[in-house]
């Protein structure tokens, strides 16, 4: 299927990306993904050896990355959920082996969509698994495999604005639009 990105989140390990189709129908895609961040070391196996004792930690590699003008060694250290990498950084940031812990701050989903190299309003082709566990979506959709397609036409959305107008804090009127609805709503008659 293809759609049109408009927004992600995440919960636990599970990416959701939100979009429509050319249709203009809803889309939720669900796929998985592994938190990590990266560790520069003086003596990498000593630091390994601490990671690998938390129970929060799923796996370790080793990455070259580039640090300013410089290619580096670093641990990409992978763990159980997005919420535990700070506190496997706290694990071993005063460790002497360790020089300093990279990206544990990049929010979960923005981490995905920079590595998949996705943008809002991207029109993706994804293979997966439909099912209609998520109720108020069109179409739900376990991913296999996703990749960004060549078309930049804009989706059909539906659009709502509204504008508050305040006095001494209090809402004195709330105006509505979408589509060919316009309302006007007020504290008097």
């Amino acid at each position: 299927m293809c759609f049109c990105l408009l927004d992600a989140d995440y919960q636990d390990k599970e990416i959701h990306l939100f979009g429509v189709n050319e249709k203009g129908e809803s889309v939720l895609v669900i796929d998985e993904y592994e938190p990590y961040m990266y560790v520069l070391a003086k003596k990498k196996k000593n630091v390994v050896e601490k990671l690998k004792k938390s129970r929060l930690v799923r796996k370790i590699n080793e990455s070259k990355r580039r640090l300013g003008l410089e290619e580096e060694e670093f641990l990409q250290v992978f763990v159980d959920l997005p919420q535990n990498l700070p506190k496997v950084r706290d694990l071993i940031k005063r460790n002497e082996d360790v020089v300093n812990v990279f990206e544990y701050t990049i929010p979960f989903y923005k981490r995905y969509l920079i590595d998949k190299k996705l943008y809002p309003f991207d029109w993706i082709e994804v293979e997966g698994e439909e099912t209609q566990d998520r109720e108020g979506y069109d179409h739900v959709i376990k991913a296999k495999n996703i990749e960004m397609t060549k078309s930049r036409k804009v989706p059909p959305l539906k659009i709502l604005a509204f504008d508050t107008e305040v006095v001494d804090k209090e809402i004195i009127m709330i105006s509505v639009v979408s589509g060919g609805f316009r309302k006007v709503l007020t504290y008097k008659k």
